[in-house]
């Protein structure tokens, strides 16, 4: 089983010339052990699989493209255990002040470790020390065969996201929304959300939790809290 952690942005400039943003937010998963080792990369556009050794992926994230070309990188390993991890960005236009398309971090990573009040405690706060009102816009944590299962267009419960794919389809386990996200919402209907856990910081930032250990998320009681929030949101939506 795996967990799906993903980050996305449309208003942080994630495409510096130095990749601050994801160069701290790889660096955090490392020294965590959510990834380790790098057994391959791919770059786009075209995406082909390439085997390496002794390769970082401080190299990997600091690849420049050719013009025209979308910064697409992948790279996945086998230690600490398997590990996938997918970054796009794209350049920030500053005279909109905005990402011109969507800046999208994604993590695979076996979810066993993490099982268990104490253990998911430790990778609620990793994911809260990563994603912040000054980087993220939209975030969250999930099993990642049921997130797919969930957002299916076609047939899952999350098909029509609540404001656009791939932003905020729906909550899942762990989630943060940003000051960029929490504007299309009439926050005074949220502030009363009830669940495990929920902190706003003022209204720049909100974490809600649905229940502490990530073992328990995809069951009907946590599945029908997540439905229940999530219809919440889309009642607030402006």
């Amino acid at each position: 089983m795996q967990l799906l952690w993903r980050g996305v942005t449309r208003f942080h400039d994630w495409y510096d010339k130095r990749r601050t943003i994801p160069h701290r937010m790889v660096e955090q998963a490392r020294q965590a052990g959510l990834i380790g080792s790098v057994d391959w990369i791919s770059v786009g556009p075209k995406d082909e699989r390439q085997t390496v050794k002794n390769y970082t992926l401080d190299k990997l994230i600091d690849h420049r493209p050719l013009r025209g070309e979308l910064y697409r990188i992948a790279a996945g390993g086998s230690e600490p255990s398997p590990w996938e991890m997918r970054l796009a960005l794209f350049p920030f236009d500053k005279s909109l002040n905005q990402v011109k398309g969507f800046n999208i971090l994604s993590l695979w990573f076996e979810a066993e470790p993490w099982f268990g009040p104490e253990r998911s405690d430790a990778l609620t706060k990793l994911f809260r020390t990563i994603h912040t009102v000054d980087n993220t816009e939209v975030g969250f944590i999930h099993p990642y065969e049921r997130w797919s299962e969930l957002t299916d267009t076609l047939r899952g419960p999350y098909g029509e996201p609540v404001t656009a794919a791939p932003l905020f389809t729906g909550i899942f386990w762990v989630n943060f929304l940003g000051a960029g996200h929490l504007s299309l919402f009439k926050l005074e209907q949220l502030r009363d959300l009830q669940t495990y856990q929920v902190e706003w910081e003022n209204e720049q930032g909100l974490f809600i939790r649905v229940c502490q250990d990530v073992a328990e998320s995809t069951s009907p009681a946590i599945e029908e809290e997540m439905f229940r929030l999530t219809n919440n949101f889309k009642s607030a939506l402006k």
